[in-house]
């Protein structure tokens, strides 16, 4: 089912994932949906533990941020994947990176979609050409780490208001 805030299917690709877990991993999966309707019969293992939240999607402040603190986060084997809004997942990659100290072998923070992209879209393109510049520079250094320039690159996006 897609998300009417995000026009992703996200619910597809989590049951792929979940499909996927290596038999006798421990997985948490935690989904952070707008309402009950929004939650979806996944394929589970044992080793599988399903767990759903109502908030964030851009009805309610989200939640992903606190969950993620509140969980005991892999440090030696283990990955930790967390998908969502762009924005809201700032804080959480934030603490994934440079909190916990994980490398960038042990997680992934994917913004799959953005809350009122139109209008995000419209602030971006209304920035000038000098600063657009800028921005897409960042990525062409291929001398520096590309975690190191995703940090400056949300700086540099925050400190713009995006």
């Amino acid at each position: 089912m897609a998300d009417p805030h995000c026009g992703c299917r996200r619910p597809a690709a989590a049951s792929r994932l979940l499909e996927q877990a290596p038999a006798g991993i421990d997985t948490r999966a935690i989904f952070e949906v707008a309402s009950r309707a929004h939650e979806q019969p996944l394929q589970t293992t044992p080793q599988i533990d399903i767990t759903w939240l109502r908030g964030g999607n851009g009805k309610s402040p989200s939640r992903i941020d606190e969950i993620l603190r509140s969980m005991e986060l892999p440090t030696g084997a283990g990955y930790v994947l967390v998908t969502g809004e762009t924005k809201e997942l700032r804080s959480a990659r934030r603490y994934v990176r440079h909190e916990v100290g994980l490398p960038p072998s042990a997680y992934k923070v994917v913004g799959y979609w953005t809350y009122r992209g139109e209008e995000w879209l419209a602030r971006y393109e209304s920035l000038d050409e000098k600063t657009k510049e800028s921005l897409a520079e960042l990525w062409e250094d291929t001398e520096r780490d590309e975690e190191m320039i995703e940090d400056e690159y949300i700086a540099r996006l925050e400190s713009l208001g995006l």
